[in-house]
């Protein structure tokens, strides 16, 4: 018997030795200076804040991890060590604790360093049965250390630890807002495995955390769906880059100043509608990734029983053709007859092309007004005339049960400057007056109705409300 107690204990020993000498496989992290110039400003960082589940798995780079862990709760008075976090009494209870995919860290505010405390990932004991959580790159802990507080009461160090690590967290989450990160603050933890992992103390007290990435918006996501009723929409997007101020029509310098002061970015979109009985494509694309997002839905391109084509422009048509053949070959595609008069008279070879490979699936049909009662294509779905982009343009209206959603195509290509003023046209509209009276048209359409809208060239996830703003429009994008 004292021979196996001697084995155990050897063997614990052993096992605390690789533990120890485990935790010390990962190295000091010395952070870089942070930036003082970054960000936007605050008044617009309150305005951008909210919680964000959905993360990037790419790592945060070295300065963005330097800048976040001192905004959190780094020292800007060094003089006297204040920090960029009021804590009770100034007794800097709170100790930030940096779990990543290749250890557990310490975060050394006088340093600006990450001291290892153990190594392997850990970010599961934060995640807990919350598995977005776990895909954050960097998840930070806000420990109290109630021992700061000295002879005040137990009840009174644990509220002081809450008002603290609140305090942090929300400098993270401002932080986050303010230079275009995702977070969200959490309490939810393993606790105990946590206590042991980190080897805390009895009067260490583990509060909040927040996960932070990059955006999966801004990183990866090209799919998102929403309910429009019984009806499915997914917006299938394809990423493009920054767009070019002089192909707006009607601007000044003024207003670029005052609304593009940065430029623009530009993206296309298609949408996919699952209905009780179809599977329908609304435009498709440049075809750069059209068929990596249907793949995302499992929807294969035999599925696929409707085309409904907003314009016939080679980002709209783009993901139609494979090696000159038609990519769905079970698709009607519908086009409004004014377009298709336009394009077959027109030299635009790839037109020509999708007009031919689809001639006998080919569905044309005459758009309808807004708020007509008419329906033009089949019950749910109408065809509204939203003509000047092309002479044919349309947009497309879904309609379930008490659901509404206006599908409007090119109707707008630069949000930020066309919604408050829709008398802005771009130079590649056919007709640049007839663009502006239907944009003018439709917005007061939906904005008056209360129309949910999604657009070929609105940003990720593309899909919002319009309501009035002065004599112009403001979007709000749906989360």
């Amino acid at each position: 018997m004292k021979r196996l107690c001697n084995v155990c204990i050897f063997f614990t020993i052993l096992f605390v030795s690789m533990m120890s000498m485990s935790a010390q496989k990962i190295e000091p992290l010395k952070l870089n200076k942070p930036d003082m110039s970054r960000g936007s400003s605050v008044m617009k960082a309150f305005a951008d804040r909210h919680s964000e589940r959905d993360f990037s798995e790419k790592k945060l780079s070295l300065q963005d991890l330097s800048d976040l862990l001192w905004a959190a709760n780094g020292i800007n008075r060094p003089e006297t060590g204040m920090r960029t976090a009021a804590s009770a009494l100034n007794k800097q209870d709170i100790d930030i604790y940096v779990i990543m995919e290749e250890g557990a860290y310490l975060y050394d505010a006088k340093e600006h360093e990450l001291k290892p405390v153990a190594e392997g990932d850990y970010r599961p004991l934060i995640a807990v049965q919350q598995e977005f959580a776990a895909k954050a790159p960097v998840s930070l802990l806000m420990v109290s250390d109630l021992s700061r507080f000295g002879n005040m009461d137990e009840a009174g160090k644990k509220n002081c630890a809450a008002l603290d690590a609140g305090i942090v967290s929300q400098n993270i989450s401002l932080f986050c807002s303010g230079c275009g990160l995702a977070t969200v603050p959490r309490g939810s933890m393993n606790t105990k495995e946590l206590t042991e992992v980190l080897n805390l103390s009895p009067s260490q007290l583990p509060v909040i955390n927040n996960p932070v990435g990059y955006p999966v918006t801004e990183e990866s996501k090209d799919v998102v769906t929403f309910d429009v009723g019984k009806f499915k929409l997914s917006t299938l997007s394809e990423k493009m880059g920054a767009g070019n101020t002089q192909t707006l029509i009607g601007v000044t310098p003024e207003l670029i100043q005052k609304y593009l002061p940065d430029g623009f970015r530009t993206e296309v979109n298609a949408f996919l509608v699952k209905t009780p009985e179809k599977t329908i494509l609304i435009d498709a694309g440049l075809g750069q990734g059209l068929s990596k997002n249907l793949k995302t839905l499992n929807v294969q391109a035999g599925q696929i029983d409707i085309i409904l084509l907003t314009h016939m422009h080679g980002d709209h048509i783009g993901g139609l053709l494979s090696d000159e053949k038609k990519v769905f070959p079970n698709a009607d595609l519908f086009l409004s007859k004014p377009e298709y008069d336009y394009w077959i008279k027109s030299d635009n070879k790839r037109a020509k092309t999708v007009l031919e490979a689809y001639k006998d699936r080919l569905k044309l049909f005459q758009p309808v007004e807004p708020g007509s009662k008419k329906q033009n294509l089949f019950p749910g779905i109408q065809g509204i005339a939203a003509y000047g982009h092309t002479p044919g343009h349309t947009a497309y209206l879904l309609e379930s049960g008490s659901s509404k959603l206006l599908i409007w195509g090119d109707l707008t290509h630069v949000m930020a400057i066309q919604m408050p003023h829709p008398e802005i046209a771009m130079t590649y509209d056919v007709d640049a007056k007839q663009a502006i009276n239907s944009r003018k048209k439709l917005l007061e359409f939906v904005a008056k109705n209360n129309i949910p809208v999604a657009g070929m060239h609105i940003l990720f996830p593309a899909v919002g409300e319009v309501k009035t703003d002065g004599q112009g429009y403001l979007f709000t994008q749906k989360k």
